[in-house]
């Protein structure tokens, strides 16, 4: 059987990023990003991202215009989330929240709230750290708690494979 070139070069690219012990491997954004804004509802759970069965190559499309995506598999990823309040509301508070599946069970994590009557350009962050299953969805919501008024806000969410 013949292993074709791309293959190859993508297991010593991965082979050789490994890091020695004591340094840190730098890692790039795993899927497109997030980002919405003017945001007057809440959002329902979003697949974000599949984590595949393996490490796999895929050239595009589906992913972006054109060039190869790796579709690292199973394994430990971050989420980086950020919340901002644009248009203030009368009441209540707003959440946003990521979810993994180890492939056992569903795991939440939530951000801290914003209150709708804060001042516009509030922001909450969150770095959520999960180990996803193979062929999982990687999720993400926002969640309104006693909302009146019209308030409005943006979500940026970026998610990177830390490792198997």
């Amino acid at each position: 059987m013949r292993i074709p070139r791309l293959m190859l070069a993508l297991v010593a690219a991965v082979a050789l990023a490994r890091p020695a012990p004591g340094q840190v491997q730098i890692v790039q954004t795993t899927a497109t990003p997030v980002s919405l804004t003017a945001q007057t509802a809440a959002i329902a759970a979003t697949n974000f991202f599949n984590t595949g069965t393996a490490m796999a190559v895929v050239t595009s499309p589906p992913f972006g215009t054109g060039g190869t995506t790796v579709i690292p598999g199973a394994g430990q990823y971050r989420a980086s989330v950020s919340l901002i309040l644009t248009t203030a509301g009368t009441a209540g508070t707003i959440s946003a929240s990521i979810v993994c599946n180890n492939g056992t069970a569903a795991n939440t994590q939530t951000t801290a709230t914003i209150t709708t009557t804060a001042a516009l350009g509030t922001e909450v962050d969150g770095n959520f750290t999960c180990f996803a299953g193979p062929s999982t969805n990687v999720q993400y919501a926002t969640t309104f708690t006693g909302v009146t008024g019209t308030p409005a806000y943006a979500l940026r969410i970026r998610l990177e494979w830390i490792g198997a």
